[in-house]
């Protein structure tokens, strides 16, 4: 089973280490240091919100993941490097207008809050785990982290892809150290 996601625009006061895509990122104090001038927020995972859909055990059920894209070059529709932190330390610290300065500038500024429901390991849309929809490829899929469908979201962010994104785990089995992401044109 893989791990729909339907994104709500927040309105008003919530809890600002809730999972959400966007906005600012409420990270541990220990991470500041860590992110770089060239990295893009996506999305926070509060994986007790997931726990009970992860039946298999694929991500740990404590603590959060955050997801990260490197955008050096200020262009949404280039390869980019894809960052996942995970930490079971509390978040401690907003990053105030952390995406304003991103150099992808649409889409990455309001938060939007996650709901979590079951799906169909190859369901389209916004999900966790499963396999990439419509794979077209003759090989295997890697293994999927993360689905990012601009077209099933409110957002701006990558709108005009025609397609879906994706963090794909590497092959570190155990941690998130060497994400792979990849953006699937249609």
């Amino acid at each position: 089973m893989a791990i729909g996601m339907k994104l709500i625009k927040a309105q008003g006061e919530y809890d600002l280490t809730a999972s959400r895509f966007f906005g600012d990122p409420v990270i541990p104090l220990r991470m500041e240091d860590e992110i770089e001038a060239d990295e893009v927020f996506l999305a926070q995972i509060r994986l007790a919100d997931i726990a009970h859909l992860d039946t298999e055990n694929r991500l740990p059920h404590e603590g959060w993941l955050y997801f990260f894209i490197k955008a050096a070059d200020g262009s949404a529709w280039t390869p980019k490097e894809a960052v996942v932190r995970y930490s079971k330390d509390e978040p401690r610290m907003i990053i105030d207008e952390f995406n304003l300065q991103s150099p992808i500038p649409e889409g990455l500024n309001c938060p939007f809050l996650v709901e979590f429901a079951p799906v169909d390991e190859e369901a389209d849309g916004m999900k966790l785990l499963g396999e990439p929809y419509d794979w077209g490829y003759a090989e295997t899929p890697p293994r999927l982290l993360l689905q990012y469908d601009p077209l099933a979201t409110e957002s701006s962010f990558l709108y005009e892809m025609d397609g879906v994104a994706y963090f794909f785990f590497g092959k570190d089995k155990e941690g998130f150290t060497d994400v792979v992401w990849h953006a699937e044109y249609s």
